[in-house]
């Protein structure tokens, strides 16, 4: 009997080893998650999600409300946190368990779709997949919309995927569809396409009934907000196309915004990239099933599931590569916007693996070529950073001393590797980093690649089943799968690390509550200028019951140089006439350090303090030795 079969009757004897697998990933993805949600500072849109999210469900503010705070998403992704504060308690703790149970429930309804996809190995990949890719887990584990978004996309596709599925679970799919473009408008095309699948798969009667029961969730929070929902609405309309939607555009005339950076084309290469890397499981598997897409398919159900996964993926992928690679405002935006719906990818590769055409033309051989030739060059270029172990251990490998064979002998030279590339080639440290950091890894990518294609060859060249020739095809499969389980490693999802911290940084930000909560009354006009320090105001407004001026809470992003300042304050802006009117009124001034020097320096010698004194400062909050709060109080 040859390897091939006694691998595959142990497999098949062993009935209980997907289960197992589907347990170890489980357990794999909890603790990591769990010790995300427990050692990741918070940033901006955590924090405003929550506070937001807390004053509207307790009422002190409504979304849309002038001279309130400014409502940049849809109302849900504010209101379903919020709701769970107002019933667990608010603050940073509560909202990561939150996010902690998601996460569990997304994984939870990935296998079960997985497995109905593909069977039991179908559950199986698509466990192993979630629980290899840390970037997306990191995502998950914090209270931002994306995690809201993905378990509703995840119990949506769970309640609607597939043949004959129960009218009952049709429905509440669709209601679930519904939720989805009221809690994140930048995921509208989920509702339509699900509608679509419906008519498709299931039939008109279902159909209809699924589009009426979507609209309920979607329609009513129109109508509760209407008419000042368009305004979330108009900012995804060219402008001048609807001009009755124009009116409802954010325009503020001579404001000038402070955060507007300009964006090289590298700049925009690498953000593109940085996407591949952390998304490289979903991202190159929507690109593989694309090069082997199949000729024949085993079910006419499947074939259309993939449709609709694949055109889903595009129309979202296309949209949010336009609203951020393509724009200035935030390219780097592009890595997280994909943890929106990257899992489309993953449940696309399940449901299309067993018939992928491994014999494709040749332009789409080409394709391939080109393909892994542009995700490499990117990743290495990317990898061969210092913030990387590989990066590192290239840096130091070219301070080492060279090597020299003079007189027959190989000995340690006086001069380092990069001194050698400078002076042969000309290179300065840091591009000889670079291309040895390119080069070395596609090197290493190539080698393994072939070896691990040959090797197969040699193991499955007996069985039909199994495509064996060294092929472009075939080396594909082959790169997708050791991205895939290089995924934990900092050259791809591993390398998100921005807010990674200590396990017990929550408590930082409890900590800076009682610290500031010393020096406030009950009931006092609070001051902020702050980035990332929103859970911290969110305590005190439980505690102290403080008032803020809420057009701040967005800190620079809603800050405008000039323009009319009424105007400004009741679309949810502010500006430094506001600053000075607002801190004459108060009676506390908390001031992020990492705000002052940063993107309010160039204000705040324009900024009188007047009456006020320095009372105190806060520890570290996080990780940042820039993220305390000074504290200042009124003079008596």
């Amino acid at each position: 009997m040859k390897l091939q079969d006694k691998v595959k009757n142990w497999i098949n004897t062993k009935s209980y080893l997907p289960k197992v697998l589907v347990g170890l990933a489980g357990i794999c993805y909890t603790i990591q998650v769990w010790i995300y949600s427990h050692n990741q500072e918070s940033f901006l849109d955590e924090g405003f999600y929550l506070l937001k999210g807390y004053l509207f469900a307790t009422g002190r503010y409504t979304p849309f409300q002038e001279y309130g705070t400014w409502t940049n998403k849809m109302p849900l992704a504010f209101l379903i946190p919020g709701y769970i504060q107002k019933v667990f308690g608010p603050g940073l703790y509560t909202g990561r368990t939150f996010a902690f149970f998601l996460s569990l429930l997304i994984l939870i309804g990935a296998v079960m779709i997985g497995k109905r996809l593909g069977g039991k190995w179908g559950g199986v990949l698509s466990a192993v997949l979630m629980a290899l890719n840390p970037a997306n887990l990191k995502i998950y584990s914090m209270m931002l919309s994306e995690v809201l978004i993905v378990f509703l996309l995840v119990m949506t596709l769970l309640l609607v995927l597939g043949k004959d599925r129960p009218l009952w679970q049709i429905l509440a799919g669709s209601f679930l569809a519904g939720i989805i473009p009221v809690t994140r408008i930048n995921l509208f095309p989920v509702l339509p396409m699900v509608i679509i699948y419906l008519f498709w798969e299931h039939g008109s009667r279902k159909g209809i009934y699924g589009l009426l029961v979507s609209m309920i969730p979607f329609i009513g929070v129109q109508l509760i907000y209407w008419p000042e929902i368009i305004q979330q609405w108009a900012k995804w309309i060219p402008k001048g196309l609807f001009q009755t939607l124009d009116a409802w555009k954010l325009n503020f005339g001579d404001a000038i915004e402070l955060h507007k950076p300009e964006r090289t084309l590298l700049n925009r290469y690498l953000a593109f990239v940085e996407g591949i890397r952390f998304h490289f499981p979903a991202v190159m598997g929507v690109f593989t099933v694309i090069c082997l897409w199949p000729k024949k398919w085993s079910d006419r159900s499947q074939h259309r599931l993939a449709v609709f996964l694949i055109a889903l993926f595009f129309m979202l992928f296309l949209a949010h590569f336009g609203a951020s690679i393509l724009q200035n405002f935030n390219i780097y935006a592009f890595s997280v916007y994909l943890s929106f719906f990257d899992i489309l990818g993953i449940f696309l590769v399940i449901s299309t693996w067993a018939d992928w055409n491994y014999e494709p033309p040749f332009w789409k051989r080409l394709f391939i070529g080109l393909g892994i030739g542009f995700v490499s060059l990117g990743i290495a270029y990317t990898a061969s950073g210092e913030e990387t172990l590989y990066g590192i251990g290239i840096k130091k490998l070219l301070q080492k001393n060279a090597l020299t064979f003079e007189g027959g002998n190989v000995e340690f030279a006086s001069w380092r590797w990069w001194e050698v590339l400078n002076s042969r080639l000309g290179w300065n440290f840091s591009t000889s980093l670079k291309i040895t950091g390119i080069v070395l890894l596609i090197f290493i990518v190539l080698i393994i690649t072939v070896v691990i294609s040959t090797l197969l060859n040699r193991l499955f060249r007996d069985n039909k089943d199994v495509p064996t020739k060294l092929s472009i095809p075939h080396i594909l499969v082959v790169f997708l799968g050791i991205g895939i389980l290089s995924s934990p490693t900092d050259i791809l999802g591993g390398g998100r690390q921005l807010y990674d911290c200590q396990i017990g940084v929550i408590q930082t930000y409890d900590d800076a509550v009682d610290n500031i909560s010393k020096f406030v009354e009950h009931g006092n006009q609070v001051f902020w200028i702050g980035s990332d320090t929103q859970p911290v105001l969110l305590g005190l407004v439980e505690e102290k019951d403080i008032q803020l001026f809420p057009q701040q809470l967005n800190s620079q992003y809603s800050f405008r140089l000039g323009g009319n300042s009424d105007q400004l304050a009741r679309a949810g802006f502010w500006n430094p006439s506001l600053a000075q009117e607002w801190i004459n009124g108060s009676q506390v001034l908390l001031f992020e350090e990492q705000a002052l020097s940063g993107w309010f320096n160039p204000v705040y010698p324009l900024i009188e303090l007047g009456e006020f004194e320095k009372v105190g400062e806060t520890l570290i909050i996080g990780c940042s030795a820039k993220q305390r709060i000074l504290i200042y109080r009124r003079s008596q």
